[in-house]
């Protein structure tokens, strides 16, 4: 850029201040600007098979194109109407061509629903937006403006009539081509074909220049576009006509410390007074009055980003030493809003005072409207700010799925909250014929219950897993609990009596199974009912008192029995409340004292 680029030293080192600097288009201990590489502050514009370009978010379509139009065809975002050129862009973008505005060589069949328009007299002057050929739909009531051509910048002419030559009437006139009696052909007989040639141009004589400088830092919007090939705008002005300076396109910066540089300021040549011109400034040009404007400076900002999700939310230029502001609260389904998280782009926090800074602010380490963080730490570096998420508003989806066969159990679903855990009495307890539900899997691995869900926590699926039972199942639960004087010592006499009866059914069932049985053995079925007879059995059975204390007494532990669960207290209160027949209906069983 130009502007002071003189060597400036203060008489007294301590006398440097920052402001001082800043008036002079300089910023102490800063880089020169060069514009981002980071991919969030680009966008890609892709015209359907035909390419695409690339170039910064917040260009316009134009600018990021190189000028109006692409591959001599009509394009269209939302495949009704043409794309509007000065389209600011903020996200990749895909445009297709738009069918109903592409030139179709017709004739003038008089079933034909469009109406044909040729430009390509006007390309050696204007750039053509819509194409040099585009046809209308039959009764449109005036042309898309965003087809309508724009003229070359820089080459002392500009088109000041247009002649009109529909197939299907008589030629005519007209200055531009917003007048509505050009308009109005648009909704002419099916099958017109329209031709339009420059009829007067303007020349040097009558045309002046405007130059409006930009440099490596930024633009004003449309110097990208006006068919030279530099960042400077170059417009046709025609004389004594005005000119508005447009506004300025500041190039991202992503570095730690390199800067945007943005409110620039111009002079004018020829201009002795010194006057400076800003964005908006208007001047009306003389006769024979080429004019340049020179960029004089510009003021250095730091660039502020908000990502949510992976997402830029928001994109602020701040001045060195002045605050940014918070966007609004963003969210993620299923998850809570905790706050800011102030990042580096190099991913060096330590190099990046100001991302230090918002970290010791607070013990969280985020910054949010709470805490007002935003408006008590000065920006002085650039900083990124990520959304961070707490505690899930929604829950977690558990699935448990059966495996394939004939007669499988369907799907079961049950939603947990973060914080709690997932035991094994929260599966369904699935049977089947001559199978055990042995456990579960997840993603192949088997699932070890007890777990507790965190907030990051994904919804998952459980598969059931089964053992399918056979003789030797049988042996082994017949071993589990064997009929001897070792066991019976260990059980409450009554108790112990009626598991023995159990147990002898049992093995007297298994033996006229296996007598009767083929070749192969029992069937599975078979096995799982005289395991299910054992199991039961097992249940009833009550545990002996260990000592000869009285059953509520001293600090011993308890295990209390209630339909195969079993509960171990040493609490003499919860003993007697879960026991007690007269104040509830507990239904618990001591089993006596266990150790």
């Amino acid at each position: 850029m130009t502007g002071n680029n003189k060597v400036w030293r203060a008489p007294l080192a301590g006398l440097a201040s920052i402001a001082m600097l800043a008036t002079m288009g300089l910023v102490a201990g800063t880089a020169n600007a060069a514009p981002s590489s980071a991919a969030e502050d680009k966008a890609t514009v892709t015209f359907g098979n035909a390419g695409s370009v690339t170039g910064y978010k917040g260009e316009t379509l134009a600018d990021l194109a190189g000028g109006y139009g692409y591959d001599g065809e009509t394009w269209t975002a939302d495949g009704k109407t043409p794309v509007d050129w000065n389209t600011v862009i903020k996200e990749d973008t895909k445009l297709s061509v738009l069918g109903s505005y592409n030139f179709v060589d017709k004739n003038s069949d008089s079933d034909s629903s469009v109406v044909s328009f040729d430009l390509s007299g006007l390309s050696s002057y204007e750039q053509l937006p819509g194409g040099e050929y585009f046809q209308v739909q039959q009764g449109t009531k005036e042309l898309s403006k965003n087809v309508l051509p724009v003229d070359k910048g820089g080459d002392h002419k500009i088109v000041t009539e247009y002649l009109v030559t529909p197939l299907k009437g008589q030629p005519f006139t007209v200055s531009s081509l917003t007048d509505e009696k050009f308009l109005t052909v648009a909704a002419g007989d099916p099958g017109d074909q329209v031709k339009v040639t420059a009829k007067t141009v303007a020349g040097k004589d009558a045309v002046r220049t405007v130059t409006v400088k930009g440099d490596s830092a930024g633009y004003v919007l449309g110097a990208k576009s006006d068919g030279t090939k530099d960042a400077d705008l170059v417009v046709d002005v025609p004389n004594k006509g005005e000119f508005t300076i447009p506004a300025w396109f500041s190039y991202p910066q992503d570095e730690n410390n390199t800067q945007a540089e943005t409110a620039p300021v111009w002079t004018r040549d020829r201009d002795d007074s010194g006057k400076e011109y800003k964005e908006g400034d208007s001047i009306t040009l003389g006769v024979n009055e080429d004019r340049t404007f020179s960029l004089k400076s510009t003021t250095k900002a730091w660039t502020v980003r908000f990502y949510n999700d992976g997402e830029l939310v928001s994109s602020q230029t701040v001045a060195n030493g002045k605050y940014a502001s918070l966007p609004s609260d963003p969210s993620v389904a299923g998850y809570a809003f905790k706050g800011w998280l102030a990042v580096s782009a190099d991913g060096v926090d330590a190099s990046n005072a100001t991302v230090s800074a918002f970290k010791a602010y607070d013990k969280t380490g985020l910054v949010t409207k709470t805490n007002d963080a935003i408006n008590n730490v000065a920006i002085k570096n650039n900083v990124r700010f990520v959304a961070e998420y707490g505690n899930k508003t929604t829950q977690v989806k558990v699935t448990f799925t059966d495996v394939d066969y004939n007669g499988k159990h369907d799907d079961v679903v049950k939603y947990f909250d973060a914080g709690s855990f997932l035991n094994a009495s929260d599966a369904p307890a699935w049977t089947r014929s001559g199978y055990s539900l042995t456990g579960w899997t997840l993603n192949g691995k088997t699932y070890e219950f007890g777990q507790q869900f965190t907030d990051t926590t994904d919804d998952f699926v459980l598969q059931a897993v089964w053992s399918q039972y056979t003789a030797d199942t049988v042996d082994s639960a017949l071993k589990y609990v064997a009929v001897n004087d070792a066991n019976a010592d260990r059980f409450e006499a009554s108790s112990w009596a009626a598991y023995k009866t159990a147990y002898k059914q049992v093995e007297q069932e298994y033996a006229d199974a296996k007598y009767n049985a083929p070749a192969s053995g029992i069937t599975s079925e078979t096995a799982s009912k005289l395991v299910g007879e054992l199991a039961a059995a097992w249940q009833k059975l009550v545990f002996k008192h260990e000592t000869g204390a009285n059953v509520l007494g001293g600090s011993t532990v308890h295990r209390l029995s209630k339909g195969g669960e079993h509960f171990y207290t040493s609490n003499t209160r919860e003993i007697a409340f879960l026991t007690s027949t007269t104040s509830t209906s507990g239904g618990w069983t001591d089993e006596g004292r266990l150790f």
